[in-house]
């Protein structure tokens, strides 16, 4: 399986070939690495009684050939970009802030690795992470339609053999707070 060292924005309907090396531009909704089409999903849903933000990644394999992602999930995720349609303003909110003790100077990190097999041109999931509500908005943002950008580490082995991760931003999802 041949691998591509690079994130490219998607194709949209008005280019002509799409620019190796860009991560998504604004107007796309998702990004391709490695043969993969990454895009973002958001729900509010009602759990306990409680507001709950559940944020996870879509996948798809564009090849005619099986790919394995390996990717980690766990109290270290890294974070969800929210941007107000309104305003342009952008909120970032860390999952590693939210699960740290205020009182230590160090975060320790644990997880499990996560490992998900697309079959030729098949779909596939990361696992969804859900928080609550009033935690991601808090007291500073406003009510309003946001679009996310979800950070998601994927694991591969470069052209020199060695593992490596890369950070992909991945676009897609929006959000209305009430």
């Amino acid at each position: 399986m041949p691998l591509l060292f690079a994130c490219e924005r998607a194709p949209q309907a008005q280019d002509r070939q799409p620019t190796v090396g860009q991560q998504a531009a604004t107007a796309s909704d998702s990004v391709i690495h490695n043969g993969v089409i990454y895009r973002s999903r958001a729900d509010i849903v009602i759990r306990d009684g409680v507001k709950t933000l559940d944020v996870d990644v879509d996948m798809r394999n564009t090849g005619s050939r099986e790919i394995v992602i390996e990717s980690e999930e766990g109290d270290c995720n890294p974070p969800i970009y929210f941007q107000d349609s309104r305003t342009g303003r952008e909120f970032i909110w860390s999952d590693i802030a939210w699960e740290s003790d205020p009182q230590s100077k160090e975060t320790v990190c644990t997880g499990t690795g996560v490992l998900v097999t697309l079959e030729p041109h098949g779909r596939g999931r990361f696992v969804t992470r859900s928080y609550p509500l009033s935690a991601i908005r808090g007291d500073s943002m406003p009510a309003g339609l946001f679009r996310l950008r979800v950070a998601q580490v994927v694991s591969h082995v470069d052209k020199t053999g060695r593992s490596r991760n890369d950070t992909l931003i991945v676009p897609g999802a929006s959000v209305h707070f009430r």
